[in-house]
């Protein structure tokens, strides 16, 4: 059987919780935060692992074993582009991670997922979904952020490659080929609270800019 799963289940940890992945409405700014590097456009690069094995992929009976364990870059807490760059970064490693395994809870990678995340929702600990090839990016747009008060906004795509089936409550169901890849266009908004750059998702999973990213089609 097709899957016809809405966007707002197929990024969020559990029905009515947090939503795993995010973009925004668009916003404007006036300054930028201070940084070494001046152009951070383009695709994120990501390149922090802990390996545990050779990897297996998911299959429709069980998640993938030994995925690449994202973790937290030395300069991820920083107040700079730097840091905010490796927080986008590893928020789309660690969706990647979590559709690969199934772990999808509040505890998702000891709970640093949930830290840089700008929401008071989590889903349940139990919630499991996967898929079979799920990989996450975000491309950036623009050289440098732009801030309005304590709001930093940076206009980005992002990308879903999901694979040809998910599993959630245990059952496999297919993917058409036309919904394997999902994009989001919008703005990436993100505030530095407390040590911590974190990342605001809800206006993402607004019908409006799910019209204007992908045709205005509201299930895969």
């Amino acid at each position: 059987m097709a899957a016809s799963v809405s966007r707002r289940f197929l990024f969020t940890g559990a029905a009515g919780g947090a939503s795993i992945l995010f973009l925004s409405a668009c916003s404007s700014g006036a300054s930028v935060v201070a940084a070494e590097r001046t152009d951070y456009s383009g695709e994120v690069t990501f390149g922090s692992f802990r390996r545990e094995g050779e990897y297996t992929a998911p299959t429709r009976t069980e998640p993938g074993k030994n995925a690449p364990v994202p973790t937290l870059p030395h300069n991820v807490n920083e107040h700079t582009v730097a840091g905010l760059y490796s927080t986008i970064g590893f928020i789309a490693a660690s969706v990647t991670y979590a559709y690969q395994t199934g772990d999808t809870g509040r505890n998702l990678l000891d709970g640093e997922y949930y830290k840089r995340l700008d929401t008071d929702s989590q889903p349940s600990s139990d919630y499991k979904i996967w898929f079979e090839a799920p990989d996450v990016r975000f491309t950036l747009k623009d050289p440098m952020p732009t801030r309005e008060g304590d709001t930093y906004s940076w206009p980005a795509i992002m990308t879903a490659k999901l694979g040809s089936f998910l599993v959630s409550a245990g059952r496999a169901r297919e993917i058409p080929a036309e919904k394997r890849e999902q994009k989001y266009e919008g703005t990436i908004k993100a505030r530095y609270s407390d040590g911590v750059w974190r990342l605001k998702l809800e206006e993402l999973l607004s019908d409006d800019t799910n019209s204007r990213s992908s045709g205005g089609s509201k299930t895969i």
